[in-house]
């Protein structure tokens, strides 16, 4: 692998953590903005856009927008802007129909988890009275 490719396969492990992380801060919200989240970390870090379109470099579109944004101004960036748009609304729409799927699957399946035991399956409940000795008296510990 050269440099290129191992510099682009560290910068995703790092993107996908960032993403990773942003989906634990957020669950507590929620799984709707848990994953709402998630899906902008992604498109935000690994969506790549051509720095040479003739040798195929690729950067990501991140790094093209605050850099370009900076040199050259805003009109120079908006079409990487609409890149990562479009990559990001995709991202979201497919979050939202596997959320749809999963919430709609759920209710199928009588809305408990599988390992959440029934009540008929949960055990009797023992008290401490049915567990003495034949004369009634507990037994102690010795030391």
């Amino acid at each position: 692998m050269d440099g290129y490719g191992l510099a682009w396969t560290i910068y995703a492990a790092g993107a996908l953590g960032c993403s990773v992380a942003g989906w634990l801060l957020f669950r507590r919200f929620g799984r709707e903005w848990a994953s709402f989240v998630f899906v902008s970390v992604l498109a935000l870090l690994l969506t790549p856009y051509a720095v040479d379109a003739e040798k195929m470099l690729m950067a990501p579109a991140i790094f093209s927008i605050v850099f370009g944004g900076i040199t050259d101004g805003f009109d120079t960036v908006m079409p990487v802007i609409m890149v990562v748009s479009g990559v990001w609304l995709v991202g979201l729409i497919i979050s939202l129909l596997l959320q749809l799927a999963l919430r709609r699957l759920s209710r199928n399946s009588g809305g408990q988890p599988a390992n959440v035991p029934t009540q008929r399956e949960l055990p009797e409940e023992r008290h401490p009275e049915d567990e003495l000795p034949d004369d009634g008296v507990p037994l102690r510990a010795e030391r």
